[in-house]
């Protein structure tokens, strides 16, 4: 029984492509002087937490 070494080439994966810049919009200016509940002011908070 004769044996034969096979050489296998590594695994190779392609590079991911770069990554495409976000823009990220500024948030709405609220009106001045008027001013809500607490709700209304913990309401950034909870979308930065999103």
């Amino acid at each position: 029984m004769t044996q034969r070494v096979i050489h296998r080439p590594a695994r190779s994966t392609r590079p991911l492509p770069p990554a495409s810049p976000r823009t990220v919009e500024p948030p709405p200016n609220l009106p001045e002087g008027k001013i809500g509940n607490a709700a209304t002011t913990m309401l950034p908070l909870a979308g930065v937490m999103t």
